[in-house]
Formats: C-alpha cells, sequence, structure tokens
C-alpha cells in the first residue's frame, strides 16, 4: 500500500485500527485488512447559486469556497472514506458528498441573505455575502463535528438575467449620453 503524503490513512484487520498515520506505506495482508484513506490537502470548489431578490429579479451568484479535511480520524469515523487495497482508488465518492454539503449550506446562506435586498443593493454585496456564508457554514454544527474545515469563502460574481442586464446597461448609457450632451452644450455657449 502506497499513499500520498497529504493522506491520512488507517489500516484496519479484524475491525481495529492497526495502524494510523499521514502518508502510511507498507505491506498489507489483503484478504484480512481494509483501509480508508482521508485526504487532508486544501481543496477549492465553485459554487453557482441563483437566488430572487425582494424586488422578485433573480440573480446569479458564482463564489469559491475552499476547504479542508482538519480532523482526519473524526471525519474517517463519520464518513465512508475507505480505498480498494489494489488501486487505492476510493470505493465511494465521499469527497463529492462534503462538496455536496458545502454547496447547499452556501446556497441557503445566499438565498437567506438575498430576500430582503434590492436588485441593485444585491449587486454591490459581493463582500458581505462571503461573510455572510462564512457565517452559514460556521454555524453548522454538523459540519465541524465531521472534523471538516472552511478555510474562505470568495464570491467571485453576481450577476442578474440578461434581460436585466440589458435593461440596467441601457439606462447608465443614457444617463452618460445625457452627460456628454449637456457638456458639448455647455463647450458650444461657451464659444
Amino acid at each position: 500500500l502506497k499513499s500520498r503524503p497529504t493522506d491520512y490513512v488507517m489500516l484496519y484487520r479484524g475491525g481495529r485500527i492497526r495502524r494510523q498515520g499521514v502518508g502510511l506505506a507498507g505491506f498489507v495482508y489483503a484478504p484480512f485488512a481494509t483501509a480508508a484513506a482521508v485526504p487532508t490537502d486544501a481543496r477549492d470548489e465553485i459554487f453557482a447559486v441563483e437566488a430572487m431578490t425582494v424586488d422578485y429579479q433573480t440573480i446569479t451568484i458564482q463564489g469559491l469556497i475552499s476547504y479542508r479535511i482538519k480532523d482526519a480520524a473524526v471525519a474517517g469515523t463519520r464518513q465512508d472514506f475507505s480505498i480498494n487495497l489494489a488501486t487505492g482508488a476510493h470505493t465511494a465518492e465521499p469527497m463529492k458528498q462534503i462538496v455536496e454539503r458545502l454547496r447547499a449550506i452556501a446556497q441557503t446562506a445566499c438565498r437567506d441573505a438575498l430576500v430582503r435586498s434590492t436588485l441593485d443593493a444585491a449587486l454591490n454585496k459581493s463582500d458581505d455575502l462571503s461573510q455572510v456564508i462564512m457565517r452559514g457554514i460556521a454555524d453548522d454544527k454538523r459540519l465541524a463535528a465531521d472534523g471538516i474545515g472552511v478555510d474562505r469563502v470568495l464570491v467571485l460574481s453576481l450577476k442578474p438575467t440578461p434581460e436585466i442586464r440589458k435593461a440596467l446597461e441601457a439606462n447608465l448609457r443614457e444617463q452618460l449620453l445625457r452627460q456628454a450632451d449637456a457638456a458639448m452644450f455647455e463647450r458650444r455657449r461657451a464659444a
């Protein structure tokens, strides 16, 4: 058995842990042994959430969650990190399940935060939204009890629907054209 230097490996024989540690390698008698490998490296996951504002406008939030497993021994007992001893690959998809939980928490936090905001206010809330998501993750007791820690949350973009975006751009474009016309009128009048 060879593991990556960032994997916390637990070797079982007869239902009991015989050896455990980061980056374990050695010979294992496969008929009587099982193993679990918990990745402890930092990982980044992108998420996308659609939420509705108080003025019934849909907004798409894209962000990044940086997370890692802080307590590998606890995480190994709470989730199935078992590996195939011949290939070293996980028999299930534990990291995918963790990512889905993090996305669900982020989605709930975003929807709760934007349901009280107008579209204009929501488009300028990326820093506040990052903090709201971090608080939502910190408040989730089960995530911490499973040994999972989130290092940071970044909100990368907030986008309205394409039709609303064009309407907002048209309004801004008209204001800029009015200012340009007023400046030209003032120059001509001064001349």
